[in-house]
């Protein structure tokens, strides 16, 4: 049926697509495709042109992918809410000034600043690692 089709070449367009991100190369793309049921012909027919293709793919990727604009400038402010019950609660709000996009408002709660922060600083190490190594 068409849904089939279409659920077809989502999945495949995702294989390939993820394939390209990460550096995959066309002998493990194939082994992927041939393991999710794909016959070995038609993975070998997926494959070669993934492999002439390949850092097309990933430069393409890449020039999609989301970009931050240089930052100008930041603020940030801490307010304090309370609902008809009094239950307080502590809202963050970031105000990025970009290059590109102007001023741009982010507002967050307490918890999902805590998750933001925590992950930061973990992506913080990581990049500090890499850079030493």
């Amino acid at each position: 049926t068409a849904g089939d089709v279409e659920a077809v070449i989502a999945a495949l367009e995702y294989t390939i697509e993820s394939a390209a991100r990460y550096d995959v190369d066309e002998r493990a793309l194939g082994r992927e495709l041939e393991q999710l049921g794909l016959p070995k012909e038609h993975a070998d027919a997926v494959c070669k042109p993934y492999g002439k293709s390949r850092e097309a793919l990933r430069e393409a990727l890449l020039r999609g992918t989301m970009r931050v604009n240089a930052l100008k400038d930041m603020s940030w402010s801490v307010t304090f809410t309370s609902d008809a019950d009094y239950e307080r609660a502590l809202a963050v709000r970031l105000q990025l000034n970009t290059t590109a996009h102007g001023c741009l408002d982010v507002d967050v709660s307490e918890e999902k600043f805590r998750v933001l922060l925590g992950e930061l600083k973990t992506v913080k190490a990581l990049m500090d690692a890499e850079s030493a190594a």
